[in-house]
């Protein structure tokens, strides 16, 4: 029996959450990719080989210091591509974060392949944005590189960064032969299921997965497992929250009884910060 999601609980596909459950299936994200990248005129298509929604880039390694990624896919020739989906105003402090992920995929390539420099594989940073960032974006993609600052030339090809500005889909008219990359972005900006549907083919274009899937998010059973999710989110943040906190009283030398009266870590959980 299927459950009526109901407009004040829908969890749209620009929420968080949300977009790691629809962009976590293999067919979405291939699919979604490939269009990008046919989009952006690029020769290059996509096979995907792994897959690793709301994750630490480096999971096993503590010594690495590790970041999330709403998704990282790596790619059949090795390349890595991070995409990060931004649902409120995007900043500089939000433009530095995808760059410290892109710069850390990379680097982490060392570690967790033991390869050298010269066959390290490019990164790419697909940020999903609702604003002009710094009002010098003209497209709905724009594409940041390393250039000679005065000849204007690339001077490198091992990341990119692309802003894609789903908000200026708002002013722009819908027609039924556009790009499929550019409708998925319209269903960024839906609010509500009746708004998605609007763009319907009728069919089993991957539009038409993307709200089948943003539907199956929002049923009941889906909403129960969302506030599950958070709930252990927000005890992992408290966690690390602590964690941080104890290394700095650990800088200063502080009793660990006191450490641990303010923390609430165990001992052994201090002494590994060691």
């Amino acid at each position: 029996m299927s459950v009526n999601v109901l407009e004040n609980t829908f969890s749209p596909l620009s929420n968080d959450l949300t977009f790691k459950y629809v962009f976590s299936h293999e067919n979405i994200l291939k699919s979604f990719l490939n269009l990008f990248l046919d989009y952006i005129d690029s020769t290059v298509t996509c096979e995907i080989v792994d897959i690793t929604p709301e994750s630490y880039i480096i999971p096993n390694n503590k010594k690495i210091k590790s970041y999330f990624g709403d998704i990282v896919a790596t790619l059949s020739n090795g390349d890595i591509i991070s995409i990060e989906m931004y649902s409120n105003k995007f900043s500089e402090n939000e433009y530095n974060k995808s760059f410290a992920y892109m710069s850390r995929l990379f680097s982490n390539q060392l570690y967790n392949n033991n390869i050298s420099y010269k066959n390290m594989h490019k990164v790419i940073s697909l940020n999903l944005i609702p604003t002009n960032y710094k009002k010098i974006n003209k497209y709905i993609v724009n594409c940041y590189k390393y250039k000679h600052k005065i000849l204007n030339i690339e001077i490198d090809n091992n990341t990119e960064l692309y802003l894609v500005i789903f908000d200026k889909l708002k002013k722009m008219n819908y027609t039924k032969d556009e790009h499929e990359f550019i409708t998925i972005l319209r269903l960024l900006n839906c609010k509500t299921l009746e708004e998605m549907e609007k763009y319907q083919k009728g069919g089993k274009s991957i539009v038409d997965d993307v709200i089948e899937y943003v539907r199956e998010w929002n049923l009941e059973s889906s909403k129960n497992g969302l506030e599950r999710y958070i709930e252990e989110k927000a005890e992992e943040r408290e966690t690390n929250k602590s964690l941080v906190i104890a290394k700095n009283m650990l800088n200063k030398k502080m009793k660990i009884q006191d450490i641990i009266d303010v923390t609430g870590l165990t001992r052994k959980e201090i002494l590994s910060l060691k």
